[in-house]
């Protein structure tokens, strides 16, 4: 059997102006402490191929993926996870 891996790519982003920002900062507070539950994220995707999307064959993916906190890679940015909901208001 072949297997082919894409990875594929996202953007996260907590920006204090969105009204989620407190309970999304909360979320990744409890994700990112010693113990805590993996981050989970619910994900929708098209694929499109050339192959088959002229023929109008576009199907749609959808799925929640979970893992755990990448803690040093946020904490790599210069980002103080323990001061996330200190910003409100900010």
């Amino acid at each position: 059997t072949n297997t082919n891996d894409m990875p594929i790519y996202f953007n996260f982003r907590l920006s204090t102006d969105n009204d989620n920002y407190l309970s999304a900062a909360q979320t990744v507070q409890k994700s990112c402490s010693a113990g805590g539950p993996n981050l989970q994220f619910k994900y929708k995707a098209k694929i499109i191929l050339k192959a088959i999307s002229w023929l109008g064959i576009k199907p749609v993916i959808s799925d929640t993926i979970s893992f755990a906190c990448p803690v040093s890679e946020i904490e790599s940015l210069g980002i103080n996870i323990s001061d996330l909901t200190g910003l409100v208001g900010v």
